[in-house]
């Protein structure tokens, strides 16, 4: 059966989708070194930088919904959008505004997707 919506449609769709993002964020991405005396560190390097965004906190709805499906990572979570095509992983961390986050779910399983919506939580600060 042919799709509803051609491939054109939905590259333009994901190209008007970026436009409105009205933030940036840098993604870190971590790697495991040895430290030399039996410790494996991660040490994050910034991967990806200027990457269009948008960071949102959850609604006390949506922190309803997440802890029933339990997903709900953090009693303060947030929902980072990003372009679909963009790279972000499970622990990469995220640095908007002087203020670090850490991925901890990606919701890019749908079908025709724009962007995507990856649920961060704030790290504090030590």
């Amino acid at each position: 059966m042919p799709s509803l919506i051609s491939q054109t449609d939905i590259d333009h769709i994901r190209t008007e989708a970026e436009s409105v993002l009205p933030d940036f964020c840098t993604i870190q991405t971590g790697t495991i070194a040895s430290d030399g005396q039996g410790g494996n560190p991660i040490t994050q390097a910034n991967t990806y930088t200027n990457v269009p965004c948008r960071l949102m906190p959850f609604t006390q709805r949506q922190i309803e919904i997440e802890e029933r499906k339990g997903q709900l990572q953090s009693d303060r979570p947030f929902w980072l959008t990003i372009v679909r095509s963009q790279p972000i992983g499970i622990q990469d961390r995220v640095i908007k505004d002087a203020i670090t986050y850490e991925v901890s779910y990606i919701d890019d399983g749908k079908s025709f997707a724009a962007i995507k919506r990856v649920q961060v939580v704030r790290i504090e600060a030590s």
